[in-house]
């Protein structure tokens, strides 16, 4: 029978799969790049800056201009967080209806197999 314990892994997929791609390394494809850096920085300017009233979009655009990797990393570490975190209700909904639909199927096996028995012996 699936627990919580077997399900944790489902609930931070999201988090997951987005420190993945912004982990994959960048490869030239035409006159785009597609890969980690790349996806850093799609979801550092739409995810966060789009996000920031005006004077600190300005900010956060000089600060990510001059920070080095490992403080951009750290930052869009911090957003897939925030995302996996924003997704927990969802995830958490279909964990439940996950683990009901597995307990009905157990309670209704055990029920035909009991029926089985009384019916025939």
């Amino acid at each position: 029978m699936t627990t919580w314990f077997r399900l944790w892994p489902f609930l931070a997929l999201p988090g997951v799969v987005i420190i993945a791609l912004g982990a994959v390394v960048a490869l030239p494809l035409g006159a785009h790049e597609i890969g980690g850096a790349a996806v850093q920085h799609w979801c550092i300017v739409h995810l966060l800056v789009d996000w920031l009233p005006h004077g600190a979009q300005s900010q956060l655009t000089v600060w990510v201009s001059r920070a080095d990797t490992l403080h951009r990393w750290i930052l869009y570490l911090l957003i897939a967080v925030n995302i996996n975190t924003l997704l927990l209700p969802l995830l958490y909904g279909i964990g439940v209806a996950i683990l009901r639909l597995q307990a009905w199927g157990a309670r209704q096996d055990l029920e035909l197999k009991s029926a089985a028995v009384r019916r025939g012996g």
